[in-house]
């Protein structure tokens, strides 16, 4: 395709066609991409479908990325703010009406446009974060309380030909993040974007230098009318329930490994004895810990780590080591601890 938008938003230039995104300078896609998850039945069910969820903007962990708050729209023009809402809310408004509509929402700084601007970008697109560096002790105590796990993909089988198990997913994106020192305001207007794929890509795209040790990398997917958690932003708004899910499908070959976190084993459902077998305790609520354990055994014995300390040259340093399970009976495992270990 011969068209296409660039633009330059703090110092990070972005060309975007039917083709996808490319950064300047281009970037080379890692070999291994990580994914953290807390031990719970939502993340457990995740790794069963084999899923990466793609967050709205919303639901970030970080009320700066990704905020709606990056776009400045004072200097959106009447006959803009005509054409968006014609395209966006046409059976609501008539030319007389969105005339009238402009200047009240001039007055309150165009707030009710900053709502319908987020709630059409946000329902088309989603945001899967990953990571080069599973060794980090913050992220593994920020995402995993150090008692849940970490998936290593291979980028290649995660990425590649994507759309054989997501048809709906209209187009796929993938970067790294910009970390910058000020987060910029955005104008936006006619002149500088054609639809609302680049602001978008803009708004998730660029974090503060404070987040840097994350090393991240995203996946940024585009389906027609996905869910929107209008309450964790708008009190006076209902949740919006699209009509696509927010999965991104991958295949069990993108699966290299599963690391354990070092508390995962001190779980108050799992009981460990001093042989190293591990038992299950049966109930209603340890029903997600059960199918993970087994899961674990079942398809992925080979290749499960677990992360521990360890006293090399004189300094207490984090490790990680592969382990495996031999099942003795229901819910009850030997737990084999390889000489296969390093450093993290």
């Amino acid at each position: 395709m011969d068209n296409y938008i660039s633009n330059t938003c703090n110092g990070i230039s972005f060309k975007y066609s039917n083709d996808g995104v490319k950064t300047n300078p281009p970037f080379i896609i890692p070999e291994n991409l990580y994914k953290f998850y807390e031990l719970n039945e939502r993340n457990v069910n995740a790794l069963i479908q084999k899923y990466l969820f793609a967050s709205h903007p919303y639901l970030l962990n970080d009320s700066f990325d990704s905020s709606d708050g990056i776009f400045d729209f004072k200097e959106i023009e009447e006959a803009v703010f005509k054409g968006f809402f014609k395209n966006h809310l046409k059976e609501k408004y008539c030319d007389e009406k969105i005339s009238e509509y402009y200047k009240k929402d001039q007055c309150q700084n165009f707030k009710e446009f900053r709502e319908t601007f987020v709630s059409s970008l946000s329902n088309k697109f989603g945001t899967i974060s990953l990571t080069t560096n599973c060794k980090n002790a913050l992220m593994w105590s920020h995402y995993t309380s150090e008692a849940g796990f970490c998936i290593e993909f291979e980028s290649d089988e995660l990425l590649g030909n994507y759309k054989i198990l997501n048809s709906d997913i209209e187009n796929l994106f993938f970067r790294p993040m910009e970390y910058v020192k000020e987060i910029k305001l955005l104008k936006y207007t006619r002149k500088e974007f054609m639809g609302i794929a680049v602001p978008f890509l803009y708004m998730t795209t660029v974090k503060s230098r404070q987040w840097e040790y994350e090393d991240e990398y995203r996946i940024s997917i585009c389906k027609r009318d996905m869910d929107v958690p209008f309450h964790r932003k708008y009190l006076h708004l209902k949740d919006h329930k699209g009509e696509n899910d927010r999965f991104f499908r991958y295949k069990d070959s993108a699966i290299k490994s599963i690391i354990l976190g070092q508390n995962f084993l001190t779980n108050n459902y799992i009981h460990i004895s001093n042989n190293a077998i591990l038992r299950i305790e049966i109930s209603q609520e340890s029903i997600y810990i059960e199918t993970f354990i087994n899961l674990l055994f079942e398809n992925y014995n080979d290749n499960i780590y677990i992360i521990g300390k360890t006293q090399e040259n004189g300094l207490l340093q984090r490790g990680v080591q592969r382990i495996f399970f031999e099942r003795i009976k229901l819910n009850e495992f030997r737990i084999i601890y390889t000489d296969e270990k390093y450093l993290l």
